[in-house]
């Protein structure tokens, strides 16, 4: 077959298809680089060893990197197994060998939960070496659940009228510093959001302080309002800030304390009819003129166009628990506030690395599926962490102590607190954009394999500055 076509404009100009030794996945070198470090192969092998007895070609821990390396690179369709079977790269990685779907189907459907909880030891490893390399002592806990739409054929798949859908409800826990993925645990829809919680929050509790990290505290909203995790915490001295929900006694008691045109905190010692004794709960009472929604989506069209605000009718309460007696009222619902950033973190776990495309019918195949998908991201945010991370400006801020208030000169600003980000990290479409979209030319010869890069590739320094990066750190060392 000839597959040399001529262009029209040009006749010098011929397109072909023949030569197989040229890729565009260049950058996965950089990927296996990195995983060679953390030893990820080596840890599967320890906690996934194979157990078929029957003569096979691809082993239980390889197919299992390979499937990570195939999320990581955004290898999402099964057409793409067709293609990384002829691209040197992947066979390079994985020593020739590149297992099929089907082959790789076949594994899944044998995973169970006991392959669920060996994935979250090799992920407890991870993050062992994370908190040893970047010398962790503090750390914010930001608890959410998501929805995980699937099919209705699937097992524990629970129908919500209100969406006309079938879904999974999966709990996340993120570091509130740098955005970190910590732990997470797929479950049914029909439990609630507060069923696996206190287990979930104890296990990730007691693993830090383990590993000897001083400062811990939880974030949470409305959905986990229960009395256990409170007493957890108080128990553990873990500070936490849990948002309370409307509560008619609540508003009673501060009902006639708002003023128009700006906010009022005030504080309460409150005990719900669950709670054994009184907690401190901080109330904010905001009456200012908010943008409106017509102006949120001209100015989305148009960014140029002036705000158009809005007198509220009433004015909203929001109340928080927090034991955490160091904080002045304003400071914990700054710190609070700065919890919406999990709604970032959990929006690019599923649209940027698939976790939430589940299609098997068994749930323990599906659990264990997510296992994977989620070590995947958390591989993603280290790579990116050690060798992309650059000092935001407010930590600049906070080192240099020389920023001045706009408003008022002489005044200085005040210290940073401990909440806000400390670093800023591309996004993963960033990532891919910069560092993942090299093409190369594969030259070989007798004792060395050569990867030739276009010399016009424009993040060519920054990508060696990540290899130099990558080489210096240390390895992990796996018994």
């Amino acid at each position: 077959m000839n597959n040399t076509q001529k262009l029209k404009f040009n006749k010098k100009i011929n397109l072909d298809f023949s030569w197989w030794e040229i890729t565009w996945k260049a950058w996965l070198l950089s990927i296996h680089e990195f995983c060679n470090k953390l030893s990820v192969l080596k840890l599967i092998e320890k906690h996934l060893p194979e157990t078929r007895k029957w003569n096979i070609e691809h082993t239980k821990p390889e197919i299992i990197y390979q499937e990570l390396i195939r999320i990581i690179s955004w290898e999402t369709s099964n057409n793409n197994y067709i293609y990384n079977k002829k691209d040197p790269v992947f066979l390079e990685i994985h020593n020739q060998k590149i297992a099929s779907a089907s082959t790789c189907s076949r594994l899944d459907n044998t995973l169970n939960y006991s392959d669920e909880s060996n994935l979250r030891k090799i992920q407890r490893e991870i993050e062992k070496y994370n908190i040893k390399h970047s010398e962790t002592k503090e750390i914010i806990v930001d608890l959410d659940s998501t929805n995980d739409p699937c099919s209705e054929n699937l097992e524990w798949a629970d129908y919500i009228p209100h969406y006309w859908i079938n879904w999974y409800s999966p709990l996340f826990a993120f570091n509130g510093l740098n955005w970190d993925l910590i732990s997470w645990i797929l479950k049914p829809w029909r439990y609630h959001c507060s069923t696996f919680s206190y287990s979930f929050i104890k296990n990730i509790i007691n693993f830090y302080k383990e590993n000897w990290v001083e400062n811990i505290s939880l974030r949470w909203d409305s959905a986990f309002p229960n009395e256990e995790i409170l007493w957890l915490c108080e128990m553990e001295k873990v500070h936490y800030q849990l948002k309370l929900k409307w509560y008619s006694s609540l508003i009673k008691m501060v009902a006639l304390e708002w003023e128009r045109w700006r906010s009022i905190f005030i504080e309460l010692e409150y005990q719900a009819s669950g709670w054994s004794h009184q907690r401190r709960v901080v109330c904010c009472i905001d009456w200012k003129p908010r943008e409106t929604e017509e102006s949120k989506k001209a100015r989305k069209k148009n960014p140029k166009k002036k705000k158009v605000k809005q007198m509220w009718l009433f004015p909203i309460y929001s109340f928080v628990v927090t034991n955490n007696m160091k904080l002045s009222s304003e400071e914990v619902f700054s710190m609070y506030n700065w919890r919406a950033t999990i709604e970032k973190s959990i929006e690019e776990a599923k649209n940027g690395f698939d976790s939430d495309h589940l299609s098997n019918s068994d749930f323990k195949v599906n659990a264990a599926k997510f296992q994977i998908h989620l070590l995947a991201i958390q591989l993603t945010q280290l790579f990116r962490k050690f060798t992309l991370a650059k000092e935001s400006k407010q930590a600049k801020r906070e080192k240099n102590k020389k920023h001045v208030d706009s408003k008022n000169k002489n005044k200085k600003f005040k210290k940073l607190k401990v909440w806000r980000k400390k670093v800023e990290l591309p996004s993963v479409s960033t990532l891919r954009k910069q560092i993942f979209s090299i093409p190369a030319k594969v030259v070989r010869s007798w004792r060395r394999i050569f990867y030739r890069c276009a010399s016009s590739f424009p993040y060519q320094e920054k990508f060696m500055k990540v290899l130099n990066i990558i080489q210096k750190l240390p390895r992990l060392m796996v018994e």
